[in-house]
């Protein structure tokens, strides 16, 4: 996993957004946080800055700095709105995804427009907390990433 400045972020790998929204988990990523084939993770609306979204694992699901969260919006624990749908809280947004096998998400079609994100995009995978990772669509790490050719690339 590539370091791209001294003491900054880690990077697992760069995931292309497939024609049908679909995204890998890098496989070095879905060990590290925990994802297993089948699971399913909490979406996070990336920063303004960098663009893109967040995965929150299992732990994320009983942090108690979230608790409030899934109080108010307990679909992201019962699945009862669609996959990938959005709802906005706090300045981010919210929703819930299903990892497929091999660790492939796929988000729909509406979701990529509403993160501002297209089929073909490269995110840049980056480890965050223990409880999120980051795929990150533009900003000065992915700017700086791009000087990296030994940054894996992604596909589902």
């Amino acid at each position: 996993m590539p370091q791209i400045n001294p003491g900054g972020k880690y990077i697992f790998g760069r995931s292309l957004i497939g024609v049908q929204g679909e995204i890998l988990i890098p496989p070095e990523t879905q060990q590290e946080y925990k994802f297993e084939d089948g699971g399913t993770a909490i979406l996070i609306s990336g920063s303004k800055a960098s663009g893109g979204f967040s995965l929150g694992n299992q732990l994320f699901l009983g942090h108690p700095r979230f608790a409030a969260l899934f109080a108010m919006f307990s679909f992201l624990l019962s699945h009862d709105r669609g996959e990938g749908d959005l709802i906005p809280y706090k300045g981010r947004s919210y929703g819930w995804v299903r990892i497929g096998i091999g660790g492939k998400i796929q988000l729909p079609l509406s979701t990529l427009d509403d993160l501002a994100l297209s089929t073909g995009d490269t995110l840049l995978v980056i480890r965050g907390s223990n409880l999120a990772f980051d795929y990150a669509h533009r900003g000065p790490l992915v700017e700086r990433a791009q000087s990296h050719p030994e940054i894996p690339v992604f596909s589902a």
